[in-house]
């Protein structure tokens, strides 16, 4: 056998909670609403039937909701509010109905107050469960939503604000002091943003369509401006929607660029997502064009933060068959399956641009990362290559399902086209998750490796080495360390591991025998991501290869590299703390991600401590990297490079499956970077923004609208 088992622990590192209860489907519409008839029971039901369906139940850990109390409900509403919600139980159909009237689209049923309880309390329950250390992640798959109610009154569906009455109870009971709620629904969830705009310990970033307020809510504060108030300003993040057809870039492009970069410095304790997936196309309501895989994606993105200490609330979702396959992907996600390749072009909207570079530009005297894009108008233009001049990794064969989706909607096909691209995304599960190879025992991060498999070396003759290292001198790799490295590559890309590690005595040729052994096996685009490595310029020679190599603190740095290069060479003028992470949020994922590789090799070289690349931050790096090439990740770290294997156990743990640790009290994660190195990485990301789509920013011209319009 090539790979030995050792005591294997469970590679989740805790239990995905999933809590719902079938007496939620009894609030329902009892009178001709067309503005509410689509939040239906349903929406439940059609959930945890796929759910079960897929085997995704029997491997969550169930818990059975409990109704939340009346003191609950008064964290966050009113008194009269909360007697008024109690009322209902004993209303007339009539009294319902006049009282319905009298809302924004909300509706009243007997059992109203009782199954708003429920989907209170199941919030609840999963946020006491995640915060306390009793699951890791979860789901609540309730109803009536939350994040449109209000601290007096309901509104858009929602009774109670489930999520923000969970957040607040986090910092009340579990003494919490920074708390990051994510709403992906496609409306505003006002009700959110009320309740917490003048409060600096909840971060609240809202996605929503929005049309210049020509769609509901049609509220002002939904803008790009309003940032929140006071001691809040800066922590209301609103990133307006003003087309339609946003597709997986788009979301994509701004997760990289607006949120992600805030989280990270704001360090949260906890993540609770308003998960409405009317965001997802075929939703009647958001008539966006992003497929179900895509929130695989945010969800994976978010993993990191918080100790992954991570809530997925449900909240909206009016297409039965998007939103039960959205949320099976979301679910999947949180238990730790590979990541599958993202559909369709990696490419934002115009309007996506400008909606971002507006929301950045708000926010950039209270963020720090922000400085990077907050460029004025003049240095903001829309790079981009002529459309006929098509850059070198671009893939023409690729399928955009959004496209035939879009054409069903409405029909009977739509369901089916939906299954069958699903289907089409199914990534197979390895039988083991993570194997290493070299790691001595005893070392600071023995511990991390226990639940791993051994890889034991692939037996290379002479000539097959030689024909590797293509004219590089075996010793510049190390037969021992090739012999290693082939080893765990051949276990990756035959399916019998998802991702692996190993500890190498040098880097530079074994680089060019990994990339060619891997091309060997059928790799067809390989993205080698080097931190503080030596990596030779034939490593890039066939064309399938994209280097990307970061060197760090430089006394000269060099110029940034042409567009379209294939081994890009990033450095920066001066110590710093924050420029690793931030090089790769706003540079390097972007480019990988339009990349779209089929493997990742990940090298922590000799000179990594010139990066940063502490052990705390590769467990970060580590993880956002999985949502690529269906977390096929090799990681080499260096004997040098990492003497106490520290660092190398972080990478391990990542690769398991564990979120690297919680936030430390009083210690940030990583800082901006310098003003002097920020000004050097801004002119890597305008210079590779001429042929990377997922780079380019927006420009507001004399009349505000793109500079170029982008292909």
């Amino acid at each position: 056998m090539e790979v030995e088992l050792g005591s294997r622990s469970p590679g989740s590192g805790g239990a995905t909670a999933l809590l719902h209860d079938a007496r939620m489907m009894q609030h329902c519409l009892l009178w001709d609403n067309p503005v509410c008839a689509i939040e239906v029971p349903e929406r439940l039901s059609v959930v945890t039937e796929r759910l079960a369906e897929r085997g995704l139940t029997e491997r969550c850990l169930l818990m059975q909701p409990r109704h939340a109390t009346p003191e609950d409900i008064l964290l966050v509403h009113s008194a009269e509010y909360l007697a008024l919600v109690e009322s209902t139980e004993s209303m007339s159909l009539e009294e319902l109905k006049a009282l319905s009237d009298k809302t924004m689209d909300a509706f009243f049923h007997p059992d109203t107050y009782a199954c708003a309880r429920l989907a209170l309390g199941a919030t609840l329950q999963l946020v006491d469960a995640v915060v306390t250390g009793a699951v890791r992640n979860g789901v609540a798959l309730v109803r009536p939503p939350g994040h449109h109610s209000q601290r007096n009154e309901a509104n858009g569906f929602c009774i109670f604000n489930n999520v923000a009455i969970a957040a607040e109870r986090a910092k009340r009971t579990h003494g919490l002091r920074r708390i990051l709620i994510v709403d992906w629904d496609i409306h505003h969830g006002q009700g959110t943003q009320f309740i917490f705009e003048d409060d600096p310990s909840v971060l609240y970033f809202s996605w929503h369509r929005y049309e210049h307020a020509k769609f509901w809510p049609n509220l002002r504060k939904s803008e790009f401006d309003c940032v929140g108030n006071g001691p809040g300003a800066g922590f209301n993040l609103n990133l307006p929607w003003n087309e339609v057809g946003m597709g997986n870039g788009d979301y994509l492009y701004a997760f990289l660029r607006t949120l992600l970069p805030v989280a990270y410095e704001f360090d949260p304790e906890l993540v609770i997502v308003s998960a409405g997936f009317d965001s997802a196309i075929g939703d009647p309501e958001g008539m966006m064009s992003a497929t179900p895989e895509c929130f695989a994606h945010l969800t994976q993105l978010l993993g990191g933060l918080a100790g992954g200490r991570l809530c997925i609330v449900l909240e909206g979702g009016y297409n039965l068959c998007s939103l039960a396959e959205s949320m099976c992907f979301t679910v999947q996600t949180l238990l730790g399956d590979p990541v599958p390749p993202l559909s369709g072009r990696m490419a934002p909207h115009v309007s996506a641009m400008e909606s971002v570079h507006n929301l950045v530009t708000s926010h950039a005297p209270h963020w720090g990362c922000f400085r990077l894009h907050a460029d004025p108008p003049e240095l903001a233009a829309a790079f981009g290559a002529d459309s006929g001049d098509l850059p070198w990794h671009h893939q023409p064969d690729l399928a955009d399902p959004s496209v035939g989706l879009t054409a069903a909607i409405g029909t009977p096909n739509f369901n089916r086209l939906m299954r069958d691209h699903v289907t089409g995304l199914r990534v197979t599960v390895t039988p083991i998750r993570t194997a290493v190879s070299g790691f001595p025992e005893g070392s600071d991060g023995a511990a991390e490796v226990a639940g791993c498999a051994t890889v034991q070396p692939k037996r290379l003759s002479a000539e097959q080495l030689s024909a590797l290292l293509r004219g590089a001198s075996p010793e510049s790799a190390g037969e021992g360390a090739a012999a290693q490295v082939c080893g765990l590559l051949d276990q990756v890309l035959r399916g019998q591991v998802r991702n692996g590690a190993a500890r190498v005595p040098t880097s530079q040729g074994l680089l060019v025998c990994a990339s060619n052994y891997a091309r060997q096996l059928g790799a067809k685009r390989t993205l080698l991501l080097s931190i503080g490595a030596e990596v030779p310029a034939s490593v890039s020679d066939d064309g399938d290869v994209l280097v990307l190599d970061v060197q760090g603190a430089a006394a000269e740095p060099g110029e940034p590299a042409r567009s379209g290069e294939r081994h890009l060479v990033i450095s920066w003028p001066e110590p710093g703390e924050g420029e690793l992470l931030w090089t790769l949020l706003h540079l390097l994922l972007p480019m990988a991600y339009e990349f779209r590789p089929d493997l990742l090799l990940l090298v922590l070289g000799d000179a990594s401590d010139r990066c940063q690349a502490t052990a705390r931050m590769m467990g970060h790096v580590t993880l956002l990297l999985q949502a690529l090439a269906a977390g096929r990740v090799v990681a080499l770290v260096t004997e040098a490079g990492d003497p106490s294997c520290s660092t190398l156990g972080s990478v391990v743990r990542s690769l398991q499956g564990r979120p690297p640790s919680p936030p430390t009290p009083g210690v940030r994660l990583s800082p901006p970077p310098t003003p002097a190195n920020l000004q050097h990485l801004r002119g890597a990301v305008r210079a590779q923004g001429e042929c990377w789509a997922m780079l380019r920013s927006w420009g507001s011209g004399g009349g505000g609208s793109a500079k170029k319009q982008l292909p």
